[in-house]
């Protein structure tokens, strides 16, 4: 059997959870609401998703909710997998072995950028350079994790009809979301392209350069003297934190917003050079 969309595996969860309550089918359903929205973050298929990329997940949710709703978010997330693996949707279940999960509910205190040290940090990598730039934009202003920024080609950039650029992620043609960019990253991001090559950022070596983006992260984060243990984190708590607080204003949930987001992907245009 194959699911071919989200629509498909959910409908598999849904008639699992049919017997229960609606408070506990509601409370379900937004913990996998969650985690589409987090496996799209990180340019990943929720059905590919192993027991260590559940581990992370559950540990993220941690810093934003509390231990009850981990709970249940636990308890869903196993649920979840169970009804696809005996619906023979997947073959391996990442849920099956409870002491990932229950380790992943592991509280640690959140860590974030103040205003002051954020615009030191986007001025110390602008003056550092285009790589050094848009690698910190990136990971303050998109989900865009450390890999995909080295995978980047100026294919993902474009922009709106209004001229405003934008980094559009995903997987596959049907995960791409248009995430919107300064002008501080597009402009690191033409200067780069500028160079030629295959990826923004060394773009002729065989693979992506995921030490030079952490390189330049880290050079970036001792120019503007910001202390921070774990910078990528706490731009990416950033943006987090800005994404659910929009959510919150316009009312809809994350998945929701994404949906919306990603059906204005064909109105965009290629970045101009």
């Amino acid at each position: 059997m194959t699911f071919a969309s989200s629509a498909d595996y959910r409908l598999v969860f849904q008639a699992r959870l049919a017997s229960t309550t609606v408070s506990t089918r509601r409370a379900y359903m937004r913990s996998v609401d969650r985690l589409e929205h987090w496996s799209q973050r990180e340019d990943r298929d929720v059905l590919e998703l192993q027991p260590a990329d559940l581990t992370r997940f559950l540990a993220e949710q941690a810093h934003d909710y509390s231990p009850a709703t981990i709970r249940v978010c636990r308890s869903a997330i196993a649920a979840f997998y169970n009804a696809l693996a005996d619906a023979g949707v997947i073959t391996a279940n990442p849920a099956a072995e409870r002491l990932l999960l229950v380790r992943a509910v592991h509280r640690e205190p959140a860590v974030y950028l103040d205003a002051g040290s954020l615009a030191s940090l986007r001025r110390a990598a602008r003056e550092l350079g285009p790589l050094h730039s848009l690698a910190i934009c990136l990971l303050h202003e998109t989900p865009a994790s450390v890999t995909a920024i080295a995978s980047l080609t100026i294919t993902h950039l474009a922009e709106d009809r209004h001229g405003a650029p934008y980094a559009i992620l995903g997987r596959t043609q049907a995960s791409r979301v248009p995430w919107p960019i300064s002008q501080q990253a597009r402009e690191a991001a033409v200067s780069l392209a500028e160079r030629g090559g295959k990826r923004l950022i060394a773009p002729f070596a065989k693979n992506p350069n995921v030490r030079l983006i952490r390189a330049a992260v880290e050079e970036a984060r001792a120019s503007a003297q910001v202390e921070s243990a774990d910078l990528v984190g706490a731009l990416k708590g950033l943006h987090r934190r800005r994404e659910q607080l929009r959510c919150n204003q316009i009312r809809l949930q994350p998945s929701q917003f994404l949906t919306y987001r990603r059906a204005l992907v064909d109105e965009m245009t290629p970045l101009a050079l």
